[in-house]
């Protein structure tokens, strides 16, 4: 086919150059705005994108640092949906459906949520529904029987994997094993959870919209009016976030076996008690981590999967808990080279410890770090993760500056620093699932 006009001459790419680094540009994030309805119940909103789409968020304080027994914040939660004093759970499902929505729960050990996806055109007939499910959850005994046996189910599937089972173990480990944060699930702790406390803890903390509900997407006054109508006149009794943790009681082995027959892998589990975001240490721990083990390119990536092959994949992360946190690394390797990996891991903190990082890894690292951070800013849902990582521990938004600022300004001689304070060998818990080899 012969085109008519003009033709243009293509700029032929050289690849043998690399491309020009550009700055990271200077952001300034679309903040929530707060509305108070009558009745005291806070909206935080986030008006943004073009598309007809809502998320809302209701975000609860009732984890389990506020429940009565084991496993009844998680089951309040997870159940919530399985019928209510006039609504079968096929018919909650079914309702949302109809108007393409879905809900989903997040049961996290501090925060819970239930999460509406649906069309700002359609709230008024989705938000209902939401409704009749925070105020009038009534955990049909039938459906509780069949959530029980699914979840056994699932626990016992789930700790045949060695990685599972380590991630579990390990908050044991370093809370102990009675601690809200440490205790690990069997499966008959479902059957010892009745209906009447899912009732009573749903009463305390649902039935009363103790929460906070974020409202991400595209949000009309429409949207603003039909929220008035549904939840502005309920009775509220608003709380603030208690993130107040009980002193943990961390096992006096610090380092732990747990043999696991006939597995040609095992699940190394190391970490550190460490402290909530709120800390000034942990945004510029947050760079060392990355350095360490926080991506592809890390030193523990690159001395164990790639220069090794003991693995296809090892990592660390800082996870904030509460008003405490951990310092947490992971992987999976072949039994025959467990002891091997340990070492290696070692000697990796070590180096941290003693050499300072290069310029070219740290810039490497900053610029991977910024790169990361522009994609998560990234449309209104985003920008509502960032927001409710804030509200959870009752930051301002001048926290992401620092963030950025900390990011583009620490110095090797810093990072060398944090790991000596923070990336012992002798902090750290270690934990093997399978065989030490």
């Amino acid at each position: 086919m012969r085109l008519s006009g003009k033709t243009k001459t293509m700029e032929t790419l050289d690849r043998t150059q690399e491309p020009s680094v550009k700055p990271f540009p200077d952001i300034e994030l679309q903040e929530a705005e707060h509305i108070t309805l009558a009745n005291g119940l806070p909206l935080h909103i986030l008006n943004s994108g073009t598309q007809d789409v809502l998320q809302v968020e209701f975000l609860f304080s009732a984890g389990a640092l506020k429940q009565p027994a084991r496993l009844v914040a998680a089951m309040t939660i997870e159940a919530i949906g399985e019928g209510t004093d006039s609504r079968t759970s096929k018919e909650i499902s079914e309702q949302l459906d109809f108007y393409g929505a879905y809900m989903k729960t997040d049961s996290s050990r501090d925060t819970p949520a239930l999460v509406l996806y649906t069309l700002s055109k359609h709230l008024d007939k989705t938000l209902p529904v939401i409704k009749d499910v925070l105020l009038n959850a009534s955990y049909p005994e039938n459906e509780l029987k069949t959530y029980r046996e699914n979840s056994k189910q699932k626990l016992i599937s789930g700790e045949k994997k060695v990685s599972t089972l380590a991630s579990k173990l390990i908050y044991g480990m370093l809370y102990g094993e009675n601690h809200p944060f440490g205790y690990r699930v069997i499966p008959e702790d479902f059957d010892k959870v009745t209906r009447e406390q899912l009732l009573d803890f749903h009463r305390a903390h649902y039935r009363s919209l103790d929460c906070d509900v974020i409202i991400s997407g595209r949000v009309t006054q429409e949207v603003i009016e039909t929220f008035k109508k549904e939840f502005g006149s309920v009775p509220t009794k608003i709380s603030a976030f208690n993130n107040n943790t009980p002193t943990p009681l961390p096992s006096s082995e610090k380092k732990q076996v747990h043999e696991v027959p006939n597995v040609v892998q095992s699940a190394i589990k190391l970490a550190r008690p460490l402290f909530s975001k709120t800390h000034p240490d942990y945004i510029p721990l947050q760079v060392l981590n990355t350095v360490f083990g926080g991506y592809f390119g890390s030193r523990l990536m690159t001395n164990i999967r790639e220069d090794k092959g003991y693995t296809y994949g090892i990592g660390s992360g800082l996870i904030p808990l509460g008003t405490t946190g951990i310092w947490s690394i992971g992987s999976e390797v072949g039994v025959e080279v467990t002891k091997a990996t340990l070492k290696e891991i070692y000697a990796e903190m070590k180096i941290l410890r003693e050499e300072p990082v290069s310029q070219e890894e740290l810039d490497t690292v900053k610029s991977y770090m910024l790169g990361v951070f522009l994609k998560d800013v990234d449309g209104p849902f985003a920008l509502a993760e960032k927001y409710i990582s804030l509200l959870k521990y009752d930051l301002d938004y001048s926290y992401y500056q620092c963030w950025i600022k900390t990011v583009k300004t620490i110095t090797p001689a810093e990072i060398q620093a944090l790991a000596n304070k923070y990336l012992r060998e002798e902090d750290f818990y270690e934990l093997v699932v399978g065989k030490l080899g």
